[in-house]
């Protein structure tokens, strides 16, 4: 067990300095500080609360790695997370993993070697293998946010993903749609594998198969989305309905269908996915899928703050993606299928 006698020894700096480290004091030199983290870290202590150890220890700050800085997904994130956090008298540090396996990893080592007393992960690149492995291996808390690993569960905030894209895919079958097409997110982020999977689920119950000509793959982005749509308008495909990996695609989308002289939903009704606050404004206003991501959010920071104090908290960790109906659909008057019959293809 480390005291901070032996701390102030390794670090070559003196016992007050030491204590003023482990109290977060704002009046330490971040260059002394960073000795005193690194000699805490590299001595090891075990629980025990015997005056003058340094188990007690705190950072007081939550590392945080997101996909994007930008967008409003991120940004009610980000925001939910560090509002809990303040509430507790804690800081966040955010770094950005870019949805690059690389990235991702330097952002995770980047947070560990600032001593955050817990970390909040979204990543899109690390398999489930390597974070199974990272957080076991670790002793700092992880919480897994927009991502569910079962292995992992009890780390785990997530969204229904594949139910999401089921209810996104539905709302338009319902209303008489037969001629879909697909703009997915980039299929190696697994909430965008799962929003596709549903989207395949719901079409499959009605009887209904596609081609690969309806679906292109995009980013989580207007200008993507308008470009997938232009993809799809030039394979000359009849279609009625378009469903968007999320509401940004889905606002690109409706854009460039304009463009071209379609209206929505006259012409094309169109479905997005997270319920961005824009949604509810751009007209025609957007019909999406709910991601209450501001809640699980704070779910995510309250598990971190409760992980990293060891202690026991009633946490809601799956959450059910809702279906929200705008001016962006409408009915469409069908053909009954025959047995055996595609409408989903050209």
């Amino acid at each position: 067990m480390a005291t901070i006698r032996q701390i102030s020894k390794h670090a070559k700096v003196s016992i007050a300095t030491v204590s003023r480290v482990i109290n977060n004091s704002k009046w330490v030199a971040e260059a002394t500080r960073e000795k005193v983290l690194d000699a805490i870290n590299e001595l090891g202590y075990r629980s025990n609360k015997t005056p003058g150890s340094i188990d007690s220890f705190r950072s007081n700050i939550v590392g945080l790695v997101v996909s994007d800085l930008s967008g409003p997904f991120f940004g009610d994130m980000m925001h939910s997370i560090e509002d809990i956090l303040r509430q507790e008298g804690r800081q966040m540090m955010v770094t950005n993993g870019h949805g690059d396996l690389s990235r991702e990893r330097e952002a995770i080592h980047f947070l560990l070697k600032h001593h955050c007393d817990a970390l909040i992960l979204h990543l899109d690149a690390m398999s489930d293998e390597e974070i199974i492995g990272f957080v076991q291996a670790q002793k700092t808390p992880v919480v897994l946010i927009n991502r569910y690993i079962p292995a992992l569960a009890k780390n785990c905030i997530a969204m229904d993903n594949e139910q999401g894209g089921y209810l996104a895919a539905k709302s338009l079958l319902d209303r008489g749609h037969r001629k879909l097409v697909c703009l997915t997110g980039p299929l190696f982020k697994p909430d965008a594998r799962l929003r596709f999977q549903g989207f395949r689920r719901a079409i499959e119950e009605y009887g209904l198969r596609f081609s690969e000509d309806r679906i292109v793959e995009a980013d989580f982005n207007e200008s993507s989305g308008a470009k997938a749509i232009s993809r799809i308008l030039k394979r000359n495909l009849p279609f009625t309905g378009v469903v968007c990996g999320n509401d940004l695609m889905a606002i690109g989308a409706i854009r460039r269908l304009q463009e071209y002289q379609l209206k929505v939903p006259d012409d094309v009704s169109v479905v997005g996915y997270d319920d961005v606050m824009l949604a509810g404004y751009f007209q025609p206003s957007l019909a999406t899928v709910r991601v209450p991501i501001s809640r699980m959010a704070q779910q995510a920071a309250k598990l971190a703050i409760s992980l990293s104090q060891h202690q026991k908290c009633d946490i809601n960790r799956i959450f059910k993606p809702d279906l929200v109906l705008r001016q962006s659909v409408k009915e469409q008057a069908f053909e009954v299928a025959e047995p055996g019959r595609v409408l989903l293809t050209g």
